[in-house]
């Protein structure tokens, strides 16, 4: 029986690249747009190509199997090292805070000695997220176990529950928010919210980006 994908995003797209390499061929991806590809879709000007919306891929560990396995059928990995072309290797973010420019995006200008110790408390409770596994990338390889409720209560809410009222730490974590979801804190699931932090390990390099981009730097 024929195989029917609706949408050609990164979803559909991996969806008909994983029954191809099983051998099943008759299927079909259906997309309303003329190009393929979602959100991950590229415009041209006379300068250079551009990304619609994400243009980076966070540098996926050996847990990510399938997305290493697309990377080396795409060039990008070779033999277990990073093709240099497609790394960004120093990618640099600023935050304009009183009047003044700061490397990073986490706030360190103006930090009362309880705004510093709430910014630890909240990485130790990411570091505990983290190692649980229950938010690894794919979610098939992690670990299975009880969540908290945190698909229940906003992101906002949980920090309440926490005790982190720094008004540095919630506006970081709602700019977070903000880049990966497009919600406000007040909007966004707790589960959703920790996972942005705790799903992946610290890279030590990267990401992966267009070679276009890989030369620019700020935000």
């Amino acid at each position: 029986m024929p195989i029917v994908i609706v949408g050609a995003g990164i979803a559909g797209l991996s969806a008909a690249w994983r029954l191809e390499k099983r051998g099943f061929k008759d299927f079909t991806v259906l997309e309303l747009e003329p190009q393929a590809g979602g959100n991950s879709r590229w415009g041209e000007n006379e300068v250079s190509a551009y990304p619609w919306a994400a243009h980076y891929v966070p540098v996926p560990d050996k847990n990510q199997v399938h997305v290493r396995e697309l990377f080396e059928e795409l060039g990008l990995l070779r033999e277990g090292r990073w093709e240099e072309r497609w790394l960004c290797h120093s990618p640099q973010e600023r935050l304009f805070l009183h009047g003044r420019w700061q490397e990073g995006l986490e706030p360190s200008i103006g930090l009362t000695k309880n705004d510093a110790q709430q910014y630890e408390r909240f990485e130790d409770r990411m570091k505990e997220f983290r190692s649980s596994g229950r938010f690894r990338i794919p979610m098939e390889g992690g670990v299975s176990g009880k969540d908290e409720d945190l698909d229940r209560i906003t992101i906002a809410q949980w920090l309440e529950r926490e005790r982190l009222d720094s008004p540095y730490l919630k506006w970081y974590i709602d700019y977070c928010c903000r880049d990966d979801y497009g919600a406000l804190a007040t909007e966004t699931s707790a589960w959703a919210g920790i996972h942005y932090h705790a799903a992946r390990d610290p890279e030590d390099k990267g990401p992966l980006t267009w070679p276009e981009m890989a030369g620019l730097s700020g935000s």
